[in-house]
């Protein structure tokens, strides 16, 4: 056909429009649940609360991570139209979520830790700010904790320089995390991903979450790959969640969390970084710098 084209004139690149890609639906929204059977219970009834058109655009597949929780049968009896995975083994945050993306058909993917609650109106304020970008941006929810407070959910991307700047030249912002002023969207370097939209063009560019760390550092390890790739990441104060945090990892007890927290950190900044950045850290205590639940 080449050769053909060739001989009749036809040179040069095609000058037709490119199809858009079509998807079965607009959203999928992935959710891994970890003996929280209470809170996700409580979330599938925020998302089918939404308006009837916005939910007949969407689909849910809810993973389960060997909770023996009865997770499957809520689901069976209450919520039929969900997919439901059952894992026989925990397979982590991440290697939880990429399954519910493996078997999501949604043009953007909303992950949703399974301690959220959608409220009214946001999932169609963050469809509509993701529409506006054209799906080339990620973005962050606001959390609202249960004390009506609203979650500090933003950061820099953690580095020796942010930490020193912070805690010892008094240089706000530049390693804990931090709210974004205003009513809009604003763009962020990182955010956490409790209520997190990525689309699916973004995925085919960056790929799914790294299963390198069993839990913790998966946003930050995400978000580093975002900036490399030069898809920018907004904080969108327009769609809010209710946020019972760290629920899943209240089940697992404090002594393992810190252990899988100190595990994702050294996966993330290496051996050499995360011991220079637990020293800084540690004299920064010790100075009253930092504080304790830091």
């Amino acid at each position: 056909k080449g050769v053909a084209d060739w001989l009749l004139g036809k040179w040069g690149y095609p000058t037709e429009e490119p199809q858009k890609l079509s998807f079965p639906v607009k959203l999928s929204i992935g959710i891994v649940n970890y003996k929280t059977l209470g809170l996700t219970q409580k979330l599938l009834k925020s998302i089918y609360s939404q308006p009837e058109e916005l939910v007949n655009k969407l689909e849910v597949i809810l993973l389960d991570n060997a909770s023996e929780d009865g997770c499957g049968e809520m689901v069976e009896k209450e919520f039929p139209q969900v997919k439901f995975i059952q894992n026989e083994a925990n397979n982590g945050f991440a290697g939880g979520y990429n399954q519910t993306i493996d078997y999501s058909r949604g043009e953007y993917f909303l992950m949703l830790n399974s301690d959220i609650e959608v409220l009214p109106g946001s999932l169609d304020k963050i469809l509509k700010i993701e529409d506006k970008r054209k799906a080339e941006a990620v973005l962050a929810g606001k959390l609202i904790l249960p004390d009506g407070t609203v979650q500090k959910s933003c950061f820099k991307l953690p580095t020796i320089t942010g930490a020193v700047k912070e805690y010892y030249l008094g240089v706000k912002e530049t390693y804990s995390m931090y709210l974004p002023e205003g009513d809009k969207e604003v763009k962020v370097e990182a955010a956490a991903m409790a209520s997190f939209l990525i689309p699916w063009k973004v995925i085919n560019k960056v790929g799914k979450l790294t299963e390198g760390s069993f839990m913790y550092f998966e946003d930050i390890e995400y978000c580093r790959r975002l900036k490399k790739a030069g898809i920018p990441v907004y904080f969108c104060p327009q769609a809010t969640f209710n946020h019972h945090h760290g629920a899943s990892s209240k089940k697992m007890g404090l002594e393992k969390s810190l252990e899988f927290l100190r595990k994702g950190a050294i996966y993330y900044h290496g051996r050499f970084k995360y011991a220079l950045l637990w020293l800084i850290l540690w004299m920064g205590q010790k100075l009253g710098r930092v504080k304790t639940s830091q």
